[in-house]
């Protein structure tokens, strides 16, 4: 029984940590919004997360969907991620 727990111990263990393994491998795009805006990633199907700084001083947790068609500057307007995006 012992070894049945420490081994669904593991497995929700290993669940649990590569997700984040996953988010951290790719690298964070370029852009102006890395000046006002913490704990970014990117997860694997191209959305840029992040929490920003919103014009009032408080944070916002954001998201930007298929950051990888974003054209020119990811900014950081009032707390929201955004890009212009190409075609």
């Amino acid at each position: 029984m012992r070894m049945v727990l420490r081994a669904m111990a593991a497995i929700l263990l290993c669940a649990w940590l590569l997700p984040a393994a996953a988010v951290q491998a790719q690298a964070l795009p370029r852009g102006s919004y890395l000046r006002t805006c913490h704990h970014v990633g990117v997860t694997r199907h191209a959305t840029l997360f992040a929490t920003c700084r919103r014009i009032d001083g408080r944070w916002r947790r954001t998201s930007l969907h298929r950051v990888d068609r974003c054209v020119g500057d990811i900014s950081n307007r009032d707390g929201r991620l955004f890009c212009g995006y190409g075609g």
